[in-house]
């Protein structure tokens, strides 16, 4: 189906990477409310606003990886939705402030 060493193969991963991030990240949010250890307002207060870029980040897990093993177009393919998020996420939050 794919190559590995291509654009699209890279544009799926770009897409997959960061969505299964980012459900890990609340998933683990939510784990740590429910045990307790921190309620929303205590010290961990606006992590909620990092989630989105920690996830964004996580394609440069296999955009380092495809750049170790010399698969340029597939690094091509992972940097295409990796723009369109961080556009997106700039739009999304251009008004929040930290």
């Amino acid at each position: 189906m794919f190559k590995k060493d291509s654009v699209l193969f890279g544009i799926a991963l770009g897409i997959f990477v960061p969505i299964v991030s980012y459900a890990l990240l609340l998933y683990l949010d939510e784990a740590i409310e429910a045990a307790e250890i921190q309620t929303r307002g205590g010290v961990f207060q606006g992590f909620d606003n990092l989630y989105a870029p920690l996830a964004i980040v996580a394609n440069l897990i296999p955009f380092h990886y495809f750049n170790r093993k010399r698969m340029d177009n597939a690094m091509r393919g992972v940097i295409f939705p990796t723009i369109l998020l961080v556009i997106a996420w700039g739009f999304y939050f251009e008004k929040l402030k930290f």
